[in-house]
């Protein structure tokens, strides 16, 4: 199949902010929070508030039962993370309010039918660690972290199809 740019745009997107040290990754028992610096300098937090009327009311309307937020305001606009419906959530705004992606962690009900079928039907006896969906420039990306007792495997699902990005077997 042929990829879009969109497409392989908002895939790109997906894995870096995975690969990017960043955001909390919660695998397993163990919970891990690493915070980059250098990706945003923030130059103002506000727990509750945006501060900027458009963002606040464009936030309002897609996540009206967001709980937990906090604000960061930096020279490219305003982020946000969140809880909403029990799943965490970034998400990043332009001064004009317009939203610039949307980042969920998923749990495996959370991803699309297709990708559960594909992950049941070709990866039977694998669990999933981390799950994280994608939302930048009018596409969805959803990227499953699986294990099973032998290793891992990454999967990408977009409007294109479902890749295996990278398998790596655990070391005994």
């Amino acid at each position: 199949m042929k990829a879009t740019l969109k497409t392989i745009t908002a895939s790109l997107l997906l894995i870096t902010f995975i690969m990017n040290d960043s955001f909390a990754q919660d695998i397993a028992k163990n919970e891990r929070v690493v915070v980059n610096t250098n990706l945003v300098a923030a130059s103002a937090i506000n727990i509750t508030d945006p501060g900027n009327t458009r963002i606040a009311n464009k936030f309002a309307a897609m996540f009206p039962a967001a709980q937990n937020q906090q604000w960061a305001t930096d020279s490219k606009g305003e982020t946000v993370s969140f809880t909403n419906e029990g799943r965490k959530i970034r998400a990043g705004f332009n001064h004009n309010g317009q939203v610039n992606y949307v980042i969920s962690n998923c749990s495996m009900n959370q991803l699309t039918p297709d990708f559960q079928n594909y992950i049941s039907k070709n990866y039977a006896g694998y669990q999933l660690l981390n799950g994280v969906e994608v939302h930048s420039l009018g596409e969805q990306t959803q990227q499953a972290i699986l294990q099973n007792a032998t290793g891992y495997v990454t999967l990408n699902a977009t409007k294109d199809g479902i890749v295996e990005i990278k398998k790596i077997n655990k070391s005994k």
